[in-house]
C-alpha cells in the first residue's frame, strides 16, 4: 500500500499550515486528530507533506516538541516519488528521517499521550526540516510553528436529571443522578469518593461516599425534592458535588441543574359601591373591595378609576393570599350627562417579577343638573291653576268633590 490510511477522524481534521513558502510550492502541514482532549488521552499528530514535480523532496527530519511530562511516539510514516514507488522512511525514537532520490509526498504520524494530571490550553511545536533539490541546488527548509489543543482535567462523568424545569409550590421534583468512570477517560480508580446533592432551597438532599471505586464503576439513584409552599420565588439550583482521589492528589467535580420557582398572583374586585345617578357639582364617592384569591403575594396594589376622563389611584401595597381591602375614592362631576365610570387593580406577582392588571369593572353614571328657585316656583303656580281648572270642570258637570 503506497500510501497509510489514517482513521476517518484524522481525515476530517482541519489542518493547520506550519511552514510555506509559495514561490517554491513545498509545503509541510502539521495536523492533530482532536483539538479538544482529556488528561490521561491519546491522539495523533501529523505531517502532510507536498513539494511540485520540478522539486522533489530528497530528505527530510519531522518530530514533535510537546509540553514537559507528555510522550510523544512513533506511530506510522509512508510516501512515495515522483514515479509513484514507496519510499523508505526510517525512525529513531520519536523523530521520522528520509534520505532517497525524491519524493512527492510523505505522510508521518505521532502517538501524543497527555498526563492524566494536566489541564487547560497547551501547545504543540513543529520541528525539524525538508531538503529540496531546486535544479542544481539543495535547499533547505525549517518546519516551523505549533498546534494549540485543550485538555479538559481528568474527572467522573457526573450526569443530573430533574423532572421538571419550572414548579409552582407546593410541589415535588424528581431527580435522578449518574455518576461513572468509563473510556474515553484514562484507566485510573479513585479513592474516598463523596458525593452530595444539594438543593439551594432545602440544602443536602442526599449523599453517599465510598473508600475505592474501580474503573468501570456506574453509581445510580433516584430521590424526591420538595419545594415547599413558602419557598421563594426564581432561579434555583440542584448541585451535585463529587470529591475523589485520584493520581494522588484530592479532587473534586460539580454538576448544577437550574430551575425556577414560579408564584403567580390574583387580585380581582369583589365588589363596586357608586351611586347610578348624581346632581351636579356634588361629589362622587365610590367604595371598591379588592380580593387576592390566589396562593401567593400579590405585591404593590394599587386601585385605579377613571371617570369620564378623570384618572384617581389608591395605594394598597402587599396582600396575602386571601387577604382583602376596601377603599375610597371621590370625583367631582362638572358636566351634565352620562358618563363612564371605570375601576381596575395593578399589582406585581413575586416570580416571575411582572406587573398584572385584572379586568375593568365599569358602569354608567348619570349627572343630572339640579333646578332653580324660579323654576320650582313656576312649576308650583302651574299644579295650583291645574288643580283649579279640575275643580271648575268638575263643579260644571254636577260631579261633587269627594269627602275627606
Amino acid at each position: 500500500m503506497r500510501l497509510f490510511k489514517l482513521s476517518l477522524s484524522m481525515l476530517s481534521l482541519l489542518i493547520v499550515l506550519l511552514m510555506v513558502n509559495t514561490a517554491n510550492s513545498q509545503t509541510a502541514l502539521l495536523g492533530v486528530s482532536r483539538t479538544e482532549v482529556i488528561a490521561g488521552d491519546i491522539f495523533y499528530a501529523f505531517y502532510n507533506i507536498t513539494t511540485t514535480k520540478d522539486k522533489p523532496i530528497i530528505g527530510f527530519e519531522l518530530t514533535v516538541i510537546a509540553p514537559k511530562g507528555w510522550k510523544v511516539e512513533r506511530y506510522r510514516a509512508s510516501g512515495i516519488t515522483m514515479g509513484g514507488k514507496d519510499i523508505k522512511i526510517e525512525w529513531n525514537g520519536s523523530k521520522a528521517f528520509y534520505r532517497g532520490d525524491g519524493a512527492s509526498l510523505a505522510q508521518v504520524s505521532f502517538l501524543v499521550w497527555v498526563p492524566p494530571y494536566e489541564s487547560g490550553p497547551k501547545s504543540l511545536e513543529a520541528s525539524g526540516y525538508i531538503l529540496v533539490r531546486e535544479g542544481g541546488n539543495v535547499r533547505r527548509y525549517d518546519v516551523i510553528g505549533s498546534k494549540q489543543v485543550n485538555v479538559h482535567p481528568w474527572e467522573p462523568m457526573v450526569f443530573l436529571n430533574i423532572s421538571k424545569t419550572n414548579i409552582t409550590p407546593p410541589g415535588i421534583l424528581k431527580a435522578s443522578v449518574r455518576i461513572l468512570t468509563a473510556p474515553p477517560l484514562y484507566p485510573v480508580d479513585m479513592r474516598d469518593v463523596f458525593v452530595k446533592v444539594e438543593d439551594s432551597i432545602n440544602g443536602v438532599v442526599y449523599q453517599e461516599s465510598r473508600e475505592y471505586w474501580p474503573f468501570g464503576t456506574v453509581m445510580e439513584a433516584q430521590f424526591p425534592i420538595e419545594i415547599p409552599q413558602d419557598a421563594p420565588g426564581g432561579k434555583q439550583l440542584v448541585s451535585v458535588t463529587v470529591e475523589y482521589e485520584v493520581f494522588g492528589s484530592k479532587l473534586s467535580t460539580r454538576v448544577d441543574y437550574p430551575y425556577e420557582v414560579i408564584k403567580p398572583s390574583k387580585v380581582i374586585i369583589e365588589k363596586l359601591d357608586a351611586p347610578k345617578e348624581i346632581y351636579l357639582g356634588e361629589p362622587l364617592s365610590l367604595s371598591v373591595v379588592v380580593v387576592n384569591p390566589s396562593s401567593f403575594d400579590a405585591l404593590d396594589v394599587e386601585v385605579h378609576a377613571k371617570l369620564g376622563e378623570n384618572h384617581q389611584s389608591i395605594k394598597v401595597g402587599k396582600l396575602a393570599p386571601g387577604d382583602y381591602a376596601v377603599k375610597n375614592l371621590t370625583f367631582k362631576t362638572n358636566k351634565v350627562g352620562e358618563t363612564n365610570l371605570s375601576v381596575w387593580v395593578v399589582w406585581t406577582q413575586e416570580y416571575p417579577r411582572n406587573t398584572l392588571m385584572s379586568e375593568r369593572k365599569s358602569l354608567n353614571v348619570i349627572v343630572r343638573e339640579r333646578g332653580s328657585y324660579l323654576t320650582l316656583l313656576a312649576g308650583f303656580i302651574i299644579l295650583v291653576i291645574l288643580v283649579a281648572a279640575v275643580k271648575y270642570v268638575l263643579k260644571k258637570r254636577g260631579i261633587r268633590e269627594p269627602k275627606e
